[in-house]
């Protein structure tokens, strides 16, 4: 029975954890009760269907206290991870390349962190462990319970090259093991979040509890209307003080590989260098728990190998040398000459030479330039000022000789890539 003796336990018991009926993650989640409660001290979102992961509003850099208590009050240590994740599968397999977007814009003069920790007001933990900037660790004992302080440092919009676009979803991953039982298992739970600026989840509160109090007064202005069996009552009942966590699922594999934690040195993809190799199997560090393996670039991007500006006749020891050949003239037919510079990492503009006014061939002329797949091109975007044009043949064809264009791209919820010029 789940906390029957209150002088047991130093942390009042979470709310029942949520555990989803039927959604499209409902696959992933565990149909047995977990072990660990835990929850978040922030109020749900109003507008909640029933078979989603509770949402909740936060704001940036405002701490917030997670509780987690162990319904076996177990006498002895458990390691706890509470993550910063996307939650959406398709921008957790691109995972990387948008936390390295988020920390190229952080000042260089710090070490950016995703999510950090009040360590003097946090109660019943110990060890505690920055393992990377999106992450943090530390032990606490079942029978105890702990509150944690922790505060998230970015934004659901961070991870948009483009403005005024909607937030990418965020979840908090917690999870959770017993130190010395047999096996490792890990229980994993999440809970989504928006994070806001300032107070900014207040004012969305307030906002959504006004929308489904005005739809709810329509309804009862309406004759023959059972207010509490329509979706809406169920949506307005839904508002809690505290959101619980749901259960994802207990590993029975032990703590899963470990990937490289992203540091501040490594942000940038290199332009020119082929791909690390995988680290051989058995390699990985079991110190810090991982909810999923990402991969170092998203789909589409590859790294390919470009010519030196200045490439050489021949060798310097070549032989056979026919010092009679002279190499034929090579006719040019590009109709358009335009100068681009990639804006991560150039400090040069780069000529490109377009042989027809299409946006295919200026797609592709950029890739060759600056690395990338142009399949992975779905839309090309020109910004200017406060006003996004797209580009079709016509945009191509008004192009100015030797315009001088910074390019960019922005990755697409489903890992596609718009390519961005500004000129």
């Amino acid at each position: 029975m789940l906390y029957t003796d209150d002088s047991r336990t130093q942390f009042p018991p979470s709310p029942n954890p949520f555990v989803p009926s039927s959604s499209s993650d409902s696959r992933s989640f565990s149909s047995f009760h977990p072990r660990f409660d835990v929850s978040l001290e922030a109020p749900t979102a109003i507008a909640l269907q029933d078979d989603d992961v509770p949402l909740t509003y936060i704001n940036r850099g405002q701490y917030y206290i997670i509780t987690l208590n162990d319904r076996q009050e177990f006498d002895g240590d458990i390691e706890t991870t509470v993550i910063l994740a996307f939650h959406d599968q398709q921008h957790r397999r691109v995972a990387t390349s948008f936390w390295k977007f988020w920390l190229g814009q952080q000042p260089t003069t710090s070490s950016p962190r995703a999510i950090d920790i009040d360590q003097e007001h946090s109660q019943g933990t110990y060890g505690i462990a920055l393992r990377s900037f999106d992450r943090i660790s530390f032990n606490w004992r079942g029978k105890n319970g702990a509150r944690v302080f922790l505060r998230f440092n970015c934004l659901s919009t961070d991870f948009s090259r483009i403005k005024g676009v909607k937030g990418i979803p965020l979840r908090i991953h917690v999870e959770s093991r017993v130190v010395d039982e047999p096996g490792n298992k890990v229980e994993k739970c999440i809970c989504r979040v928006r994070i806001f600026r300032d107070k900014g989840a207040q004012r969305k509160l307030k906002d959504e509890r006004k929308h489904v109090e005005k739809q709810i007064e329509k309804l009862q202005a309406e004759d023959h209307v059972d207010i509490e069996s329509h979706p809406l009552w169920k949506l307005y009942t839904t508002e809690s003080t505290v959101t619980p966590f749901s259960l994802l699922y207990t590993s029975t594999a032990g703590i899963p590989e470990a990937i490289m934690p992203i540091t501040r040195e490594s942000f940038h993809p290199p332009p020119r260098m082929p791909p690390l190799p995988p680290p051989p199997s058995g390699e990985a560090s079991v110190s810090m728990i991982s909810p999923i393996p990402d991969p170092p670039l998203p789909p589409g991007f590859s790294y390919m190998a470009t010519q030196p500006l200045h490439t050489p006749t021949h060798p310097p020891a070549a032989l056979d040398i026919d010092p009679t050949y002279v190499p034929r003239s090579r006719s040019s037919t590009a109709v358009l000459n335009i100068f681009i510079r990639y804006a991560q990492h150039d400090t040069h503009y780069r000529a490109i030479y377009l042989q027809r006014f299409t946006v295919g061939d200026l797609v592709d002329k950029i890739c060759q330039k600056i690395n990338i797949n142009p399949a992975s091109i779905t839309a090309v975007i020109r910004l200017k000022g406060h006003i996004n044009i797209a580009v079709d043949d016509q945009v191509v064809e008004a192009m100015r000789e030797e315009q001088s264009i910074d390019v960019d791209y922005d990755m697409n919820p489903d890992g596609s890539l718009t390519l961005l010029l500004s000129y």
